[in-house]
């Protein structure tokens, strides 16, 4: 008897019943949220195309080095300097990636 007069069991009480309509509501809908587009775009695939693109010409490019060799091994009596190798090595690789992309 003391314990239903005490405020605890008033407090209880008011924690334990419930509104179910007002419960029902909360769940559905737990939190509520307010967008704002910054960059509006009609799909996710529109903004991740760039990403994809230049991923795949790193990975071509990538693939490259390690197919085609990079050192240059001159042919019998040509002498060919450090700038020609590099320029003709730089050549080989620029078009094979421009026809890959």
């Amino acid at each position: 008897m003391e314990f239903k007069n005490s405020g605890v069991y008033s407090l209880l009480q008011t924690a334990i019943s419930f509104n179910t309509d007002e419960l029902a509501s909360f769940i559905s809908a737990p939190v509520a949220i307010a967008t704002e587009d910054l960059y509006p775009i009609t799909n996710y695939g529109s903004a991740m195309s760039p990403f994809y693109s230049v991923l795949s010409i790193w990975v071509g490019a990538l693939i490259l080095v390690a197919i085609i060799h990079v050192k240059v091994h001159p042919f019998d009596g040509i002498k060919i300097n450090s700038v020609e190798a590099f320029f003709g090595r730089y050549i080989t690789f620029f078009l094979i990636g421009q026809a890959q992309a």
